[in-house]
């Protein structure tokens, strides 16, 4: 638990000199591509024809 409360103690004396600095975390945000209409559809078809092949799949082995 000393550990834990020396952690603490750092932190807390540090955090000032990040926020002094600017910005103390380096964030990169890079963007992320969306689906259109018809991609989206697409997608819930393919998930849909693979959830269809898993079931028979498993009918198959349980028989």
């Amino acid at each position: 638990m000393c550990y834990m409360l020396r952690f603490i103690l750092i932190l807390l004396l540090v955090s000032p000199a990040f926020a002094a600095a600017g910005n103390g975390v380096v964030f990169v945000a890079t963007p992320i591509p969306t689906l259109d209409e018809f991609g989206l559809g697409g997608l819930a078809a393919l998930v849909a024809g693979l959830a269809g092949w898993a079931i028979r799949r498993n009918q198959k082995k349980r028989k």
